[in-house]
C-alpha cells in the first residue's frame, strides 16, 4: 500500500528549495502593495496578535514563479503516492496567506465527497517547528472517516478516539505537505510573533462535486506544460447558468467562501462583461511587460 493510502498524508523535503526565495521576495512584493486589492487579496486583522492577508489567486498575481507547473508537480507526487489514476486529478484552486494566529485551529478534516478523490498540498515559504504554530495531523484517520462520524469539525467522542494518535508536521522552508482531505489534522497556536506564510494547492478528482474555480491563467504561464496538460486546468462551470451556485463552497468553513456563491463565482452580467474584457486586455499588456516587471523585483 502507497503511503497516501495507507498514512493519509507526506511531507516531500525541499520540494521548492530552488524557488522559495524568489516566491518570497514577491510575496514581499504583493503583500506591501499599495494595490493590494480582492483580486489580489485581502487582510482580515492587521495587529500583533492577529494579522492574516490572503492572496486569492496567487497562481495570476506571481509573475516570477509558474504556480500551474508546480501544481503538475504535486500532482505528480500524489499520483506516485497513491493509487489514484494521475489522469483523474483537477486543480481546484491556489490560495496564499500570510498569518499571525495565537488561537489554535481545531481537529477538522477538509472532505465534502467522501466518495471522491480530494487532496491538499501545503508549500511551506518559511520554517514550522512546534512553537510558532504547526499543523498537527492524525495518521491514518483518513481511513475510517466517513460522512456519518467526521464532519467538519469532529465531535468530542471522535476527538477521544484520536487520544494519543497526534503527529505535528515540523517543515523547514520550501518544504510540501501533501495529504487526503478526509485526514483529521488541526494547527497548534503560535506563541511566537513571528508571522507564518504558506502556499495552499487544491486537487479534485475529476468526479468530484466541484465548486467553481478560483483563478485564471495568465498568458505569460501558458507554457508548453501548461498547456500540454490543460485538462487538468480546466472549467467546470456551465456558461449556460446564468448565476451557478456553488454547493461545495456553501458547505466549507473557510474564509475565502462566506456566500453560497462563493467569493469568485461569476455572474453574467454587463459590468462583469466589461471587467473581463479589462482582464483580457491586462494579459495582453501583461505579457509585453513581462521584462520590465522582473528588473523591478530584483530591487525590492
Amino acid at each position: 500500500m502507497k503511503v497516501l493510502d495507507e498514512v493519509g498524508f507526506l511531507i516531500r523535503k525541499d520540494f521548492a528549495k530552488s524557488k522559495i526565495n524568489l516566491i518570497n521576495k514577491e510575496f514581499d512584493y504583493l503583500i506591501r502593495s499599495n494595490n493590494f486589492s480582492p483580486r489580489t487579496g485581502y487582510a482580515q486583522n492587521n495587529s500583533k496578535k492577529d494579522y492574516a492577508k490572503y492572496i486569492g489567486d496567487p497562481g495570476s498575481s506571481f509573475l516570477t514563479v509558474n504556480f500551474y507547473e508546480v501544481a503538475l508537480e504535486i500532482i505528480n507526487i500524489i499520483a506516485e503516492n497513491s493509487t489514484i489514476n494521475i489522469e483523474d486529478l483537477q486543480l481546484s484552486e491556489i490560495w496564499a496567506e500570510s498569518f499571525l494566529l495565537n488561537s489554535e485551529l481545531p481537529e477538522h478534516n477538509d472532505c465534502i465527497d467522501y466518495s471522491a478523490d480530494h487532496f491538499r498540498a501545503i508549500l511551506y515559504c518559511n520554517e514550522i517547528k512546534i512553537k510558532n504554530g504547526p499543523l498537527f495531523v492524525f495518521p491514518k484517520s483518513h481511513i475510517w472517516a466517513n460522512k456519518d462520524e467526521v464532519p467538519h469539525f469532529i465531535s468530542s467522542n471522535i476527538k477521544s478516539k484520536l487520544a494519543n494518535q497526534k503527529k505535528y508536521c515540523e517543515v523547514n522552508k520550501g518544504d510540501l505537505l501533501v495529504f487526503d482531505s478526509r485526514l483529521i489534522h488541526g494547527r497548534s497556536p503560535n506563541i511566537t510573533q513571528e508571522k507564518n506564510r504558506d502556499i495552499t494547492f487544491e486537487f479534485y478528482s475529476k468526479n468530484h462535486e466541484k465548486r467553481i474555480y478560483s483563478y485564471s491563467i495568465p498568458s505569460i504561464h501558458l507554457s508548453k506544460k501548461v498547456q500540454e496538460k490543460i485538462n487538468v486546468f480546466s472549467t467546470p462551470s456551465i456558461i449556460s447558468e446564468p448565476n451557478p451556485i456553488d454547493p461545495v463552497a456553501e458547505k466549507m468553513f473557510s474564509p475565502l467562501y462566506n456566500s453560497r456563491h462563493g467569493i469568485y463565482a461569476m455572474r453574467l452580467t454587463f459590468s462583469n462583461f466589461i471587467y473581463f474584457s479589462k482582464i483580457y486586455l491586462s494579459w495582453l499588456y501583461l505579457g509585453i511587460k513581462k521584462i520590465i516587471r522582473k528588473k523591478k523585483l530584483k530591487g525590492f
